[in-house]
Order: C-alpha cells, then structure tokens, then sequence
C-alpha cells in the first residue's frame, strides 16, 4: 500500500493499493514521474520497477532484471543519480552458506535518459562477495543493505552494512568501477584515505542505516542505530535498536555523532526495551532547513523489535544547527526550574530525569541542583553513555558545593553491573576510577579535598588513549596517588543495566549531598585556556575564550583603561581600545537625573551591576545607594537591556556616581 500525506506528515491517506507483496521498495522522482524499484516476493529472482505520472494514483509495472539467484533489496535505500547515470544497490544470495555469508553485492545502473523501464538500458555489475578471511575478526559475517554516494574522488561509492555478531561497529566502503561492469574492495581494516575497504561505524552492524548527501553544508549524514552492545543470553537480539541517532561526515570514513533522535520512552529497563521496542530501518529525506524521516517502529512489541507494530513520522527542524558538534555530548546549567535536566549542548537529547528531592537552589551561576543525600539524584537513561563509545578521553566539568565529604558526582556503567567511569567524594579526597573494557579491573586515583560548604571548580578527565586520570580543582592540577592502565585505548561499551546518573552510583547508592552547577560532558581533552574559561563562569569564561584571552578578568588587555571583565559587561572589544562597549547614558530628568546603563541580559551571565554615590571624590566613601532603579528594563539588542535610574538631587552641592561591574 502506498500512503500520502499532504500536511507535512501530520495526516496520510491511502493513495494505491497494490495487487503483489512488494518487498524492500525504494521510491524515487525522475523526470515528471515517481518510480518505485522493488522486489516481489512470488519472484524473487527479479528486479521489478513501476511507474507513475499521476502522483501515484495509478502505476504501470516491469521487470527489468532477472538473476540466476533470489535478490534481496536496500529497503528503501536512496538510488544516486551521477553524470547522467542512475545507479541502484542491492544483493544476491549466490554465494556459499547461508544468510547473511550467501550475499554478493552488486550495482545496476542506467543513463537518465533512457526508459528505465526497459531491460536492455541496464547494467548490472559482476556480483561480489565477502572476503572467505575478512580484515575484520567475527562470526556470521556477510554484507547487505548497500548506500551509495559520489565519493569525495568523484567516484560512485558503496558503503554496505557488515553484519557481524561481535565488534559489531563495522561497515564496508566500496566502488563502482568506471565501466560500471565490477565493484572494488580491498580487503583491510581500517581503510585509508580513499581507498577501499572495511571501517569503523559507530553503528550496530546489524542495524540497517541510511545516508544522504547535503548539498548546502557539504557533508554526508548517516541515520542509523548507535552501536550498544549485545543483549545477554538473546541471540535474537545481536545489538539493541532502542535508540535511532543522526551522523555525520566529510569522507564516507570518519564519522560522528550529531544527535540521538528518537529514544525508548516507556520507561522499561534497559533489558525489556532492548528486546521490546525498536526504531529500525529509518529514511530519511532533506527538506530545506529540515530533515524528515520514517522509521520502522517496535514499540513494547511481546515477542521481539524486529516485528514492528507501528510505522512513525518524524521532522528535526533546522537540522544544520546541529552538524559539526565540538565535542560537548551534554551540558546541564540547571536554571530552569520547569526544566532542570535539560541537556543545552549543541548536541541537546541528552535530558536528564529529576528523581527523589532534587530541587533547583541560587547557584554559582544563575540556578543549582540541590541534592539531598538521601534519594535526590539525576538519571539520563541511555541517552548519554552511547555517545562514550569509542572516545579516547572523555572530560566532566562542574561546579560543586558539598555539605559533607561523601557521595557521587557522577557514574556510568560500562557493561552489565560493571562501573565505567565514576567521580566520588570519599572523606577528604576526590577519587576518579575508570574501565575501558568490561573486562578491565577497576583502575582508580584519589585527590585530597577537603572542602565542605564552598563553591569548587572540578575538572576530571578520563584519558584512556594516554592510560591517565587527571584532576583539576579551581584550574590547578593536582597530583594525586595511583597509576592506571586500560586494556584498550578507547572507551569501549557494552551493554550496561544501569543508567548514567548524577548525584549517585548507578546502582543507588553514594547519594551526594549539595550543589551541583555548570555541569559540561565532552568526549576530548580540554587544554588550560578551556578549562580556565570554564572556571571564570558561562559568561565571561566563554566570552574571554572566544577572544583568546589568557589573563585575569581584572587586566586590560587593549590598554584603553577599562578591564576585561568591564568590557564584557559593557560589550566592548578587549582587542580593540576603539571599542569599549555600549556608552551609559547621563541626564537632567526633572528635580534629579538619570543614569541609563547597559546590562547583560543571561541569566548566567555571571555579574552584578553596582551604581554607587558619593559627595566627595576626595575623602571617597562610595555607597551603594542613594537612586532608584526602575523596575521596567529596555532591551537593547539580544545580549542586553537598558537600566534606568533616577538619582535625586536634595541638599547637596554636588554628587558623583560611578557604575561598577563585578563577577559574582
């Protein structure tokens, strides 16, 4: 059945009914006439194709291709169109045992201009199948469910999902030979540069996943099942589908994470959705500044994902915004009281569910977490863990108020009840422990801290590349006890039964009891000059790192009398004397005056604005009084309102004022 839907997806109606089972259908637009090549499952030896010029209402049908062997198609895998050449991937089961070592990857193509509907236009490569020895260790392996591309050489690629039961993190990238009569594939791992071969996905090679050039930003996304680990003792299961997340990359090779789209909801644990619900076999279509996709969906299903009971509509608005992440996987400010998880990283989805008595309290910078140490605590389900996969370092950075010397920061668990990485206070220290492999021995070092009831900057950082485990506390390194060795240079997970937590173990346990604020993730290392932005506050941290300055807030890096830190209150340019800001205003206004001044509008901007009076600039006495401030601010532009204060002149002969700008 063919289905339309005239309103964005919001609403679809029957549009054809067709008289065959159609299996595996790719719809595409040629011409004025929509084609749909497919294969019928009475026939499964034949590439068949139909036509429409009427919008679908009505379709014509042929059979264009024949194989000695039964075909099997991409469902619903994009057909490219290059130099006046439409090419079409799929496979045969020709080759020897059974499903999946049986498919041989082939290509058909035909010029643009001819009638594809006609047999004789096209061209069909020899079939190719897997390597008998793959560079790539598993069991089960075969290769399916082919993307193509025009490469960055200009070359017709193939990149084709690898099914493998073990390090299932693994695709093929092929080539369609110029004659367009052979594919290429060199048979090693990792495959350099342009050439052929087997390389990393960071997708389940059991997960069909999709890929579509755009055109406007230059790269290629990828849509597909993030790579989770195998569900225990369920060889039904090889790799879990509960969650469906967009990639991207700017040579078919290296790829990254842009952002989890759709995630399990239904509040199961880990094990029953693992089995239960999928979001499997997506497609996806640009729309402009938007990106529209359909998923084969499983949701709670009794028996297992792969049987779908629901097919689901789905838009990322201004899906761009998203592309290029720096390497910042979640970032909870928390001064939303309505919202106090919300991931606000460029990545955003890695929210975070409010569990117990954690409340919202005046911060560091804006809003808190409070956490009571008893049952307050932070739970991001799986939502944050599966982008850890694979990073060489990963680098956690927070605000942190305890009360008392015991409890967790933060905690994730690797593989089943395995801890993956944790920070935690443990009576006058700091201890930061680690696996990169379920099969590693906890590796751990402790850091004096002794601190209770202040505001400290933590940085910890998991380096399993380099085999370390670094700590800084308000932008000073500490040397700490104990040395760490990781069995793999990545961080490498499995399949954890617990959720990633804030505020306690994973497992419920080691409760922190006080403020948590300006809490960062990232998956790379951060150098001095980030982590002592981050420790001069969201607002002139970050401001005071994009102008690349290295000194204290209190300098004035371009000489024009005013301070960094003024500066950034007043908008001015550091680097430039020129510009030092927007201009306070002074005037008559009535009995007194009025004093106009500019103030940054976030509310973790980090500052307090003081207007200050005084008689007599010689004895000084300055007092942070004697106007009033107006309740009603302007605005400005978006980074900052007008303040307007009447100053009423008494008895005085005189009266000076003078506007001060200070970090909280």
């Amino acid at each position: 059945m063919l289905y339309a839907s005239a309103d964005d997806g919001q609403n679809w109606a029957l549009r054809t009914q067709f008289n065959q089972d159609i299996y595996g259908p790719t719809l595409f637009v040629l011409g004025n006439a929509i084609h749909m090549l497919y294969l019928d499952l009475d026939a499964r030896n034949k590439l068949q194709i139909k036509k429409s010029t009427d919008h679908g209402s009505s379709w014509s049908n042929h059979e264009i291709l024949s194989f000695a062997d039964d075909i099997e198609t991409g469902g619903g895998t994009d057909v490219l169109v290059k130099d006046g050449i439409l090419y079409y991937g799929f496979v045969d089961k020709g080759g020897p045992g059974g499903w999946p070592t049986q498919f041989r990857l082939r290509v058909a193509s035909c010029p643009t201009n001819a009638d594809l509907t006609v047999s004789a236009n096209w061209t069909v490569t020899e079939p190719l199948g897997f390597p008998s020895s793959p560079a790539v260790s598993g069991t089960r392996n075969g290769w399916l469910e082919p993307n193509l591309a025009e490469g960055p050489d200009g070359r017709v690629w193939v990149v084709a999902r690898v099914d493998k039961t073990s390090t299932g993190d693994v695709a093929a990238v092929l080539k369609v030979s110029t004659d367009r009569a052979n594919l290429e594939f060199t048979n090693q791992y990792p495959a350099p540069g342009n050439e052929t071969g087997f390389i990393h996905a960071p997708w389940a090679g059991s997960s069909k996943f999709h890929i579509v050039r755009d055109d406007t930003s230059g790269r290629w996304l990828a849509m597909s099942n993030p790579y989770l680990g195998a569900p225990s003792s369920d060889t039904r299961h090889p790799y879990v589908r509960n969650i469906l997340a967009l990639y991207e990359t700017a040579d078919l090779k290296n790829y990254d994470l842009v952002k989890t789209l759709v995630e399990d909801d239904s509040l199961e644990d880990w094990s029953q959705s693992s089995r239960r619900t999928g979001f499997q076999y997506p497609a996806f279509i640009i729309d402009g500044a938007n990106l529209d996709y359909v998923c084969r969906t499983a949701y709670r299903t009794f028996d297992n994902y792969h049987d779908a009971n629901m097919g689901t509509y789905h838009r990322l608005e201004d899906f761009r915004s998203y592309l290029s992440p720096d390497g910042e996987v979640a970032y909870y400010p928390f001064d939303d009281p309505e919202k106090p998880g919300f991931d606000f990283s460029k990545m955003r989805g890695a929210n975070a569910d409010a569990h117990g008595a954690a409340s919202i309290a005046d911060g560091r910078y804006g809003n808190a977490i409070s956490l009571n140490g008893i049952n307050a605590w932070l739970g991001t389900m799986h939502r944050l863990s599966p982008k850890f996969h694979r990073a060489a370092t990963v680098t956690l950075s927070a605000w942190i108020k305890n009360d008392t010397g015991t409890g967790t920061l933060f905690a994730s668990a690797i593989d089943g009840a395995d801890a993956g990485m944790e920070i935690q206070l443990l009576g006058g220290k700091l201890r930061m422990s680690a696996r990169s492999v379920s099969s590693d021995s906890l590796q751990y070092r402790e850091f004096s801290y002794s601190s209770t009831g202040e505001w400290h900057h933590v940085v910890a950082q998991w380096g399993f590349a380099s085999g370390t485990m670094r700590l800084w506390v308000d932008k000073v390194e500490q040397a700490g006890t104990g040395s760490v060795t990781f069995g793999s240079p990545e961080y490498l997970r499995g399949a954890p039964a617990f959720q990633d937590s804030v505020g306690c173990r994973f497992d419920g346990t080691g409760f922190f009891d006080g403020l948590v604020d300006e809490l960062h993730i990232y998956t790379h290392a951060l150098d001095t000059r980030e982590i002592k932005a981050l420790f001069d506050g969201p607002g002139y941290g970050e401001w005071s790192s994009g102008y690349a300055l290295t000194g204290n807030a209190t300098d004035d890096d371009d000489r024009d009398g005013l301070s960094n830190l003024r500066e950034y209150g007043l908008g001015g340019d550091p680097t430039n004397s020129a510009d030092t800001g927007i201009p306070t205003v002074f005037r008559r206004a009535g009995d007194g005056f009025e004093y106009i001044y500019p103030k940054r509008s976030a509310p973790d901007a980090g500052l307090d604005y003081l207007l200050e009076t005084t008689t007599n600039l010689v004895s000084g006495g300055w007092t942070n009084g004697g106007y009033v401030e107006l309740p009603n601010h302007g605005t400005l532009d978006p980074e900052f309102d007008s303040v307007t204060n009447q100053v009423p002149m008494g008895e005085e002969d005189c009266k000076f004022m003078r506007l001060v700008v200070e970090q909280k």
